[in-house]
């Protein structure tokens, strides 16, 4: 078994995790916490940058990117529209439209699965080709793009609300 095969089956478990816990919190109120949506709006665009930097020469990688981006950010805009706001006495809480969330998170997996699906299921030097150009493929990279870019804005678009709310003062 490869180095890559042993990454994935690692990576794998972590992912679906991440994704149920993520997909469990787009249904119904939540709670807001600014600590999680600075940590979401400083994330996700380290991690842009660092596939940037790896699409640097693969033009149509980059421009995959950069379109995920941009059509994540209008999502995120879209979905702060729809979002519903609440304000108690010393608590925040907000319920996301479920929709676009789970939306953007199938479209990922989906992406995700397939390219995992490849590589697994590949040998020898077609393996090692689909690896390689795992993070150069445009059509995972606008997927990434998508995801990044919206959860990035919804987060900014908390971290405004919750900083534009007046807290009650005794």
């Amino acid at each position: 078994m490869s180095t890559s095969a042993i990454m994935l089956l690692i990576a794998i478990p972590l992912i679906v995790w991440r994704l149920y816990a993520r997909m469990r919190r787009l249904i119904g109120k939540q709670r807001s916490s600014l600590t999680r949506h600075w940590i979401v709006a400083l994330f996700f665009p380290i991690i842009v940058v660092m596939l940037a930097l790896v699409n640097r020469a693969s033009p149509l990688g980059l421009g995959g990117l950069l379109a995920g981006v941009c059509c994540g950010v209008a999502l995120a805009i879209w979905g702060l529209k729809l979002t519903k706001f609440e304000h108690t006495e010393d608590q925040f809480f907000y319920t996301p439209n479920a929709q676009i969330g789970i939306a953007i998170i199938c479209i990922f997996l989906a992406r995700l699965g397939y390219r995992l699906f490849q590589m697994v299921t590949l040998t020898g030097d077609a393996a090692q080709a689909a690896g390689v150009s795992f993070t150069r493929s445009p059509l995972t990279t606008i997927t990434f793009g998508l995801l990044a870019g919206f959860y990035c804005c919804y987060s900014i678009g908390l971290i405004h609300w919750r900083k534009s709310t007046p807290t009650a003062k005794f």
